[in-house]
């Protein structure tokens, strides 16, 4: 119902993929971390989690695995108004995070990891993809070694980052470590930002 505490135990989920439409949610890994990884088996064909209801919190889940034939399988797709994702991982997926174009969405990421996420196929897969949302927030993060994708990318209205680490890695394939291909309010502070030589880009 919504108001709900979901803990889920530590262990690991394999294509146990799952629409969350209700409100007010706060979903946590206990006992460890819960690994669920996609393979092959996304809700909707979209992402291993896909989010529709409003002010949703993740807490210490890992995501891995997400691919789909369209190409842009995700650990979570937020597709409610308001998505809080902490101390969790997004890890070989095509896109870690993916947003819709919502105004009246806004996606917190703090604490969190996005590494190994995209695809070599001829398009950009991101490892955190904010669309034209109203907001995203991102603090206290580590991003590194995409696969020709941008590490972050976001035409959010607003977009603030700070206090995280985009590190590509020695031999990392990220396109831009930041990307704000539309503008908008963009604050990036106290970040660290490291490209590799082998960067398509």
């Amino acid at each position: 119902r919504d108001g709900d505490v979901i803990l889920i135990q530590a262990g690991d989920y394999v294509a146990d993929a799952a629409v969350w439409s209700r409100n007010s949610l706060l979903i946590r890994g206990v006992n460890g971390r819960p690994r669920l990884e996609g393979r092959g088996r996304l809700a909707e064909d979209k992402a291993i989690w896909v989010i529709k209801g409003d002010d949703v919190t993740v807490e210490n889940v890992e995501f891995s695995r997400a691919r789909v034939p369209a190409r842009n399988g995700a650990g979570i797709r937020a597709e409610g108004r308001g998505l809080t994702v902490r101390a969790s991982a997004f890890l070989d997926n095509q896109m870690g995070v993916l947003t819709d174009n919502s105004p009246d969405n806004w996606l917190t990421v703090e604490f969190s990891e996005f590494g190994f996420n995209g695809m070599d196929s001829g398009r950009f897969h991101h490892g955190l993809y904010a669309g034209r949302i109203g907001k995203l927030t991102v603090r206290f993060s580590y991003f590194h070694h995409g696969r020709n994708g941008h590490l972050l990318k976001s035409r959010a209205r607003v977009s603030d980052v700070r206090y995280s680490r985009f590190i590509d890695g020695n031999d990392g394939q990220a396109s831009l470590e930041l990307d704000f291909s539309e503008g908008g309010d963009v604050a990036v502070v106290g970040n660290v930002i490291d490209q590799a030589a082998t960067s398509p880009n």
